[in-house]
């Protein structure tokens, strides 16, 4: 289980991402506390040359979105996968298990 120090820790990292890469950082994290309210919202957000625009949903039962896009496009979690593909053009299908920020960074 986590300590409370290690979980602040990780909480504050992710803040630090969103103020690095997100276009409006201040609304992303407004609308993650839930003070400002809206059913979607087109996330903007930079990663070194790429630009990305998602819409996504902001409301607290849908944090996913928001953990996504940050792990995804920001993070680049993914970026260990790309030495194993092969170097000629791919075909990807996309099964809709989330809002398909995978797709759109690969």
């Amino acid at each position: 289980m986590p300590t409370m120090g290690r979980l602040l820790r990780a909480r504050l990292a992710a803040v630090r991402v969103i103020l690095r890469h997100f276009e409006n950082p201040w609304q992303t994290l407004l609308l993650r506390l839930g003070v400002l309210r809206l059913p979607y919202y087109l996330y903007r957000l930079r990663e070194g040359e790429r630009r990305y625009a998602m819409l996504a949903r902001p409301t607290t039962t849908a944090l996913a979105d928001l953990f996504v896009l940050r792990e995804v496009l920001a993070e680049q979690i993914y970026r260990a996968v790309l030495p194993h593909l092969p170097a000629r053009p791919l075909r990807i299908i996309d099964i809709g298990a989330n809002i398909g920020a995978f797709t759109v960074w690969l």
